[in-house]
């Protein structure tokens, strides 16, 4: 497999965990010191689960999905057909879900806290994303080889 596919796989990767990065960062800023123009920690939590489990969690996906983006950098990925159909479904399914939970926000239940937290969904948006890129990669490239 050329190189290039792998760079143009691991540039996608990278955008969307410096998203996902960005995102703990801001959050954690404003869990700590009053930031005007970033949005309140409120908006950035939507409290399913306790902060310290919350930061802890995405520190571990920020590791898991660092080493993923760094093994396409340095193109040692060996697609595999199986595994690009389960993170497709699995990335398929959040993504959907999470859309799901954005548009009900919208249109019914804006009134309810966890449903009115965009700034979440949107990150998990991203997440899901990641998945489905990893996965699609492993799909297309895995069948070739099968």
């Amino acid at each position: 497999m050329e190189s290039r596919t792998y760079r143009h796989y691991a540039n996608i990767l990278w955008l969307l965990l410096v998203l996902f990065v960005c995102r703990v960062f801001a959050q954690l800023l404003v869990y700590f010191l009053d930031v005007p123009y970033i949005p309140s920690f409120n908006q950035w939590h939507s409290a399913s689960m306790p902060y310290g489990l919350l930061i802890f969690s995405q520190a571990v996906i920020i590791l898991i999905f660092t080493r993923i983006t760094l093994s396409f950098t340095w193109a040692r990925v060996v697609p595999r057909y199986r595994a690009g159909l389960a993170l497709l479904a699995v990335g398929g399914l959040y993504f959907a879900l999470m859309l799901s939970r954005l548009i009900i926000a919208v249109f019914s239940l804006s009134d309810i806290p966890w449903w009115n937290k965009p700034i979440p969904s949107f990150f998990h948006l991203v997440l899901a994303t990641f998945l489905i890129v990893v996965g699609y990669f492993h799909w297309h490239y895995g069948k070739k080889q099968e």
